[in-house]
């Protein structure tokens, strides 16, 4: 009876592994959601792994040969196993991760969102912290945030490019 069972992966090559299972016939499962991640000064919606450095694969675990899964390109330690058993996935968890992935295509996951504490890393205003109240993106097409910062007794409204910014 073939089972949904967790593959780990070398760092950053899950999309390799996955591609030279599924050459060598198996079913394989690699969810990816879709994220916002800032570049050069702009964000941008980027496509990645859901799990770092796992995938699923459908298998019969007595019947299919699994020792050509851990020499295969881009795999690390082969099957994830607990104890001396393999780690198995339920069809009903496998079918909630699709929908959850193909949910985030149409909504990606924001990479800030407003209320957030940041802290400003660079710049004059160095150290100082902020609560978020938007991002918008300038017409050269940087994207800028709109951070609520305390100064001199008043709360004053900064702006300030996305690379100056992170999570405090």
């Amino acid at each position: 009876m073939n089972k949904w069972y967790v593959v780990q992966t070398k760092p950053r090559l899950e999309e390799r592994a996955e591609m030279e299972l599924m050459n060598q016939g198996y079913s394989v499962y690699l969810p990816k959601i879709v994220v916002e991640k800032k570049k050069n000064n702009t964000i941008e919606k980027v496509c990645e792994p859901f799990f770092p450095r796992y995938l699923f694969i459908h298998l019969n675990y007595i019947h299919d040969d699994t020792y050509t899964i851990r020499s295969t390109r881009g795999v690390g330690k082969g099957l994830l196993l607990f104890g001396e058993k393999p780690a198995t996935i339920p069809d009903e968890i496998i079918n909630d991760i699709r929908r959850m992935t193909e949910e985030s295509a149409q909504h990606p996951q924001p990479l800030y969102h407003q209320g957030d504490v940041l802290l400003i890393k660079e710049g004059p205003f160095k150290g100082l912290v902020g609560i978020l109240d938007n991002i918008s993106e300038a017409k050269t097409g940087e994207a800028r945030a709109l951070i609520l910062v305390e100064l001199l007794g008043k709360v004053q409204r900064l702006t300030f490019p996305i690379q100056q910014i992170v999570l405090a």
